[in-house]
């Protein structure tokens, strides 16, 4: 989901160009947030589903071949945070440059806010000198955050409580997130909430968090029998394999839960779902690989997609799920199945009195195989 929204009185304007476009901004040195704004409903007349752009802040390649569309998942408007660091004698240019596979691409922007944080809050923060823990990965695997190193906000949340706006930050104007749409498993919980504790700063800076967070917790009590038999999950949307920003291989994975949000007619994230379900992306990972995804899919479409097509869909769909970005294939590559899938479906309402069209070495022959392990595509018969 979105990290969070803007005001609704902020960012109503917007600055849109089928040209590259750079914003030079003088700034000292240190790290600093980039927050960009973008609003889906401040410029009509344009089409959105032609936003397909890349932005730069100087050395730092923060999107590649983004669309604010599919990223605010219906959403009217979405902010996208990073975290990079200003060296000294630097400026900071952040530059937008509509696709080049687009002929009529254009890039957006409603605001740019950046914002300076202290030097030990993320770079240079003692807790991170020797290294960032990898999940997933051996004990001992660590990943150095220097300077060099740019980084995208996924999700920053207060567990237990309220959402809190960015002018109830730290300074910093960041937005936290209730824990709510993000608890899988949460039977029975308590949220002790402490107002009159003393709280002491002495192992990190009272600006890491407000207060707030501290004065509460999301806890499954002290009844020893009960806690064996349940758990506390959170669980969070991530694009495993990457450790570097926003690349188009990662776009790629968030178009693929978007087609199957449209052929499914679902959101992404369903905890009223069985666990199996709850995740539509590995839902329908389990029924490709069962051969039943017909029977998850819009009750409208049932009856009316042909097997044919319903078949190239998926399979492009779940090309683009693939767990390690270099599987996945290349935008282009996703379009033209998309738009085999299309020519199979037109080709059955055409021909629908005639059985053995989808046979003929015209059409129904033509089959599309993504390799593995190169993330391309080949086309054939």
């Amino acid at each position: 989901m979105p990290l969070q929204v803007m005001p609704p009185i902020t960012y109503i304007t917007s600055r849109v160009s089928y040209s590259e476009f750079t914003y030079m901004i003088p700034l000292t040195a240190g790290p600093k947030f980039i927050r960009l704004h973008f609003d889906l409903t401040s410029h009509p007349g344009f089409d959105l589903s032609k936003a397909y752009f890349s932005v730069n802040a100087g050395p730092f390649t923060l999107l590649t071949n983004f669309s604010a569309l599919l990223h605010a998942q219906g959403q009217p408007t979405l902010v996208k945070e990073f975290c990079v660091v200003v060296e000294d004698g630097q400026s900071l240019n952040i530059t937008f440059t509509p696709s080049s596979a687009m002929s009529d691409a254009y890039a957006f922007i409603n605001g740019i806010e950046i914002v300076s944080m202290p030097t030990n809050l993320y770079y240079g923060a003692p807790a991170n000198e020797n290294g960032i823990p990898f999940l997933g990965f051996g004990q001992g695997s660590m990943y150095s955050l220097e300077n060099s190193t740019a980084l995208e906000t996924m999700h920053r949340i207060n567990t237990g409580g309220a959402d809190i706006p960015p002018a109830n930050d730290t300074g910093m104007y960041r937005a936290w997130s209730t824990d709510d749409n993000y608890l899988a498993i949460a039977e029975p919980s308590f949220i002790p909430i402490n107002t009159s504790i003393n709280l002491n700063f002495s192992d990190q800076p009272s600006f890491v968090a407000p207060d707030v967070i501290y004065r509460k917790a999301r806890t499954m009590g002290q009844d020893k029998t009960v806690n064996e038999n349940y758990h506390l999950t959170w669980e969070f949307s991530v694009d495993s394999g990457f450790n570097y920003l926003l690349s188009e291989k990662s776009d790629v994975y968030s178009f693929g839960v978007v087609l199957f949000e449209v052929l499914c007619a679902r959101a992404p994230i369903d905890r009223t779902r069985d666990h199996t379900q709850i995740s539509l992306a590995e839902w329908a990972k389990h029924c490709t690989d069962n051969g039943t995804l017909d029977q998850i899919i819009d009750p409208y479409l049932q009856g009316k997609i042909s097997t044919l097509s319903l078949l190239k869909f998926g399979e492009v769909a779940i090309s683009c799920l693939a767990s390690e970005g270099v599987k996945r294939p290349a935008m282009s590559e996703v379009v033209y199945g998309l738009e085999l899938a299309l020519q199979l479906q037109e080709s059955t309402e055409i021909n629908a009195n005639d059985e053995n069209h989808l046979h003929d070495s015209t059409i129904g022959d033509y089959h599309v195989l993504f390799t593995s392990g190169s993330g391309s595509m080949n086309i054939g018969r």
